[in-house]
């Protein structure tokens, strides 16, 4: 904890354990973490050569990144210090980018919640996931707004033809490669008023297009099946009650006919005498 830079690294090299907690050490953590929550980069540089450094601690649920920054006695030179030795390690990866500590936040919801803007993008150009609740709560609009700027890249001057656009989506992408999760950030941001306009920056935009061109055969074939519904019922209707009513307007028809012949017949005065002249002849 007193950054003894020498003695750290003669220890090192007679074998000490670089992952070693003392059960009476005050920080009560393995010597790597003490070193970025005191933002210690010196001796953070010599751990870092042990191949053997874990950068997350099992008994914490948290990591290096997250100790950077969530140490408020850090000064902001020795926080970006220590960050840019974690984040070019190799074992810095995506699990560790997007690892979540006890309180289930990732680092880059500290980064955006303290106002760290510089690491919040170096964290979303590693991949780190944007699509928190809380990260796009926290996140300031301008960074986010620079960030997907850089994410837009042209291969050549953008008023050639034969030019190519390269967008990196990696900050869309989860660590869990559920495609559910995917449109999750864009829905966040839809939902906070002042990331509201960032959708219709191209990186979005053109995310949104690739989503859609996947699923539009499904939606239109989902739309015409359900014009042919509607139209085979519309007509089912129209035949239904035009031929009810077409059928009892002729039964009407038929009993008044019948009705009218059969009064005609018993009320005809020339037909009621020539039967009794009849009678009387006979």
């Amino acid at each position: 904890s007193r950054d003894q830079v020498k003695v750290v690294e003669l220890l090192l090299s007679f074998g000490a354990n670089v992952n070693q907690v003392l059960l009476d050490n005050r920080q009560r953590n393995a010597p790597a973490f003490i070193a970025c929550k005191l933002g210690h980069h010196k001796t953070l540089k010599i751990l870092l050569r042990d191949q053997k450094l874990k950068f997350k601690s099992e008994s914490y649920q948290r990591n290096l990144l997250h100790e950077v920054m969530t140490s408020r006695s850090l000064n902001d030179v020795d926080r970006q210090k220590c960050f840019d030795l974690l984040i070019t390690d190799w074992r810095c990866n995506l699990k560790i980018i997007n690892g979540i500590d006890g309180r289930s936040q990732p680092p880059l919801f500290y980064a955006s919640h303290f106002g760290y803007d510089e690491i919040v993008k170096e964290l979303l150009r590693r991949g780190a996931y944007i699509g928190h609740e809380s990260v796009i709560n926290n996140i300031d609009k301008e960074v986010l707004r620079e960030f997907l700027d850089e994410s837009l890249k042209c291969s050549k001057n953008a008023k050639v033809k034969d030019c190519e656009v390269h967008v990196d989506f990696r900050f869309l992408m989860p660590s869990s490669c559920d495609e559910d999760l995917e449109i999750n950030s864009v829905d966040l941001m839809s939902d906070r008023d002042e990331l509201e306009e960032l959708i219709l920056h191209p990186v979005i935009s053109s995310f949104l297009f690739i989503k859609w061109k996947k699923i539009d055969v499904i939606v239109y074939l989902n739309l015409l099946a359900y014009f042919c519904f509607m139209m085979f019922l519309g007509l089912f209707i129209i035949n239904f009650f035009h031929g009810s009513a077409y059928l009892a307007g002729f039964d009407l028809k038929s009993d008044t006919t019948v009705n009218s012949n059969h009064s005609e017949s018993i009320g005809d005065p020339s037909t009621n005498n020539g039967s009794h002249q009849m009678n009387n002849i006979d």
